[in-house]
């Protein structure tokens, strides 16, 4: 997904979904129009510093949850995703809010400083 994002290929991104939320993103890529959706995709990651991404939890059958941690140069953003085991691979099916993180040293501080 953010290869897919970082080069704006819009069908790389949208296979990375399935279920009713890929129908809401296939939708909300056409209303836009895909060159348009590419750039979006191009642009949501450029603030980005680093990705973390969490050892997955969930159960040994059904969706599982990945958590990642988005680095920006002010602030730690963390998100859930669920993903799900299709016959394609692994899907994500939905999406959780983000929720700001708590950071003790900001991004970029000269280790110096500490």
């Amino acid at each position: 997904m953010i290869d897919a994002c970082r080069r704006g290929d819009v069908d790389a991104y949208l296979n990375c979904f399935t279920g009713d939320l890929r129908e809401r993103l296939e939708k909300l890529a056409s209303e836009q129009g895909k060159e348009k959706f590419s750039d979006y995709l191009k642009e949501m990651l450029q603030p980005i510093k680093n990705i973390a991404l969490q050892q997955p939890k969930g159960f040994a059958k059904g969706d599982q949850a990945i958590v990642a941690d988005f680095v920006f140069a002010d602030r730690t953003e963390q998100q859930t995703f669920w993903v799900r085991r299709t016959k394609e691979g692994w899907k994500i099916v939905g999406v959780e809010a983000i929720k700001p993180v708590p950071v003790l040293v900001p991004y970029g501080t000269p280790v110096k400083g500490l």
